[in-house]
């Protein structure tokens, strides 16, 4: 591969990122569904990808019959070429090109050198330069972007560009690598990020602090962003003494973050403020009640304070009068909801890409939960004043899809179902013992029927059919049919449990909607 002349795609680009998120063999059809386009383009893409690279640290295997998986050696030059800073191709490219030049610049910005660097036009230009005010300027942190003749400046607010060069660096975080970072660029050099990574482990250790590791990174970054800030003369000035507004302040996260920025500094040999270890102190604080096994509800609506929890009233009475989904009771929910609140208050929230693809996941398995899941989003981003990309809007649908399932689990629903068989009795009964085993607790299985012997079907008021013959022969019944083997086969298995959570939900929405009813 020669790396100065490769350059990928944004479909190339993307293919491998989300063959690098699955961590195994991912089906030509899935691949397609994905990217929107044939099974025979992702095919022409792969033998495209693997002429360019280099086999020895890259390649993109087939598996007949199964799928196709990534094979990275040399995870470093992966993260170039996803990432493919030098070669900005896609808009998106260029937005955050346009983002991080402007933050890390404290002099004015010609408008024809970036059209130079980006090689658009000034009305391309222009356009993006939009996308870049409604992101930032006119959303969450509100950072005034100035304007004189034709030359650019963001405004001298320090804390803001922080915010806005962690989440960048957060967004773009590999976790399958210890250098882990797809968005490379001079300001973390894998040295400095590994001396912080040690001397905040020993801080978590050493303080007992309890951070998951999307919490764990964020220190990490903002502690590289703090250090490369400093390094190039651009202190915080001022931070206040306790952040009180967010309800969130802790004082013993000061004398952890002091430990560790003094253990660091020895080695840096730069001159911090006290504002310094106050702005990561703030950090460090929130993330505590961010990670997800915080347990004591209480202690976290104590903590969030009465702004977050109107939000969350105001949010789950929206989902229960639009979608007819109460979740109100869940203390799961509550609490998965108020951390949502937090970080978006605080805009310390990021969304990996493997995220974006696990969502898209998602969608697929609760397409009913689609729409309360964007409504709650995007009213949450209106009370929060944040910005969202379209990959991030279904930021709730985890929520919702584990709420459902509890709500469904706690309802004890047994699906009653009747297999009709076509094949012997050894093999029928044989087949319902395969069927206890798999789905014992969610199906009832009322009895085998034989498949001339329709009219007993009715009679035994079945919520699910399971039969050997095509499912098409049971049309004019009201309830789901799926064809199955006596082996019960991994495609039979993905089919039943279709057909048993599409059950599910249906009775979840009834005692939804029945619970409405009598509320009402």
């Amino acid at each position: 591969m020669n790396e100065d002349r490769c350059v990928l795609g944004s479909r190339q680009r993307r293919l491998l990122s989300y063959l690098d998120s699955r961590h195994g063999i991912v089906s030509g059809r899935e691949l397609a569904e994905q990217l929107e386009v044939s099974t025979r383009t992702i095919r022409q893409t792969v033998a495209d990808l693997n002429r360019v690279l280099d086999p020895e640290a890259i390649r993109v295997s087939a598996c007949p019959g199964k799928g196709y998986v990534l094979k990275v050696s040399d995870r470093k030059r992966f993260h170039e070429l996803i990432s493919d800073q030098d070669h900005i191709r896609t808009r998106e490219d260029r937005i955050m090109y346009l983002m991080r030049v402007l933050l890390e610049s404290d002099e004015w910005i010609a408008l024809a050198d970036l059209e130079e660097q980006l090689f658009v036009s000034r009305t391309t230009l222009e356009n993006d330069l939009r996308e870049v005010r409604r992101r930032i300027v006119e959303s969450e942190p509100y950072i005034g972007l100035v304007r004189k003749h034709s030359s650019l400046l963001f405004e001298d607010d320090e804390r803001k560009r922080r915010d806005i060069l962690v989440r960048m660096y957060l967004e773009r975080w590999d976790f399958n690598s210890r250098e882990g970072l797809a968005f490379r660029h001079s300001m973390l050099e894998a040295p400095v990020l590994e001396g912080i990574r040690k001397e905040l482990r020993r801080m978590q250790d050493a303080h007992g602090l309890r951070l998951d590791d999307y919490g764990h990174i964020y220190m990490l970054l903002s502690t590289a962003v703090l250090y490369e800030r400093n390094l190039t003369g651009h202190p915080i000035a001022d931070f206040p003494e306790s952040d009180r507004s967010g309800h969130l302040y802790n004082p013993d996260a000061l004398l952890s973050v002091t430990e560790y920025l003094d253990a660091l500094n020895a080695e840096w040999e730069i001159e911090l403020s006290e504002a310094e270890y106050r702005w990561l102190a703030a950090s460090l604080a929130k993330l505590e009640w961010l990670r997800f096994d915080v347990g004591d509800l209480s202690e976290l609506e104590r903590a969030a304070g009465e702004h977050a929890a109107a939000t969350l009233r105001e949010l789950t009475v929206d989902l229960r009068d639009r979608f007819g989904f109460d979740f109100s009771h869940d203390g799961t929910f509550r609490k998965e909801m108020l951390q949502c609140i937090i970080s978006f208050s605080m805009h310390q929230y990021a969304s990996q890409m493997q995220n974006w693809f696990e969502m898209e996941t998602l969608i697929r398995h609760y397409p009913y939960l689609r729409d309360p899941a964007l409504e709650l989003g995007r009213k949450l981003s209106q009370i929060t004043g944040c910005f969202m990309r379209e990959e991030e809007e279904l930021y709730m649908l985890p929520i919702l899809a584990s709420a459902a399932e509890r709500f469904e689990r706690d309802l004890k629903i047994r699906i009653r179902a009747v297999v009709v068989s076509h094949l012997s009795s050894a093999l029928t009964g044989y087949l319902c013992e395969n069927l206890r085993k798999l789905f014992g607790e969610r199906i009832e299985i009322a009895g085998a029927v034989p498949v001339y012997d329709r009219g007993r079907i009715r009679d035994m008021h079945p919520s699910l059919i399971i039969t050997t013959v095509q499912a098409a022969s049971f049309r004019n019944y009201d309830v789901p049919a799926v064809v199955t083997s006596a082996g019960v086969t991994e495609e039979d298995l993905l089919r039943i449990d279709e057909c048993i959570q599409h059950v599910e939900r249906e009775a979840m929405l009834k005692e939804q909607a029945r619970r409405r009813e009598e509320m009402l």
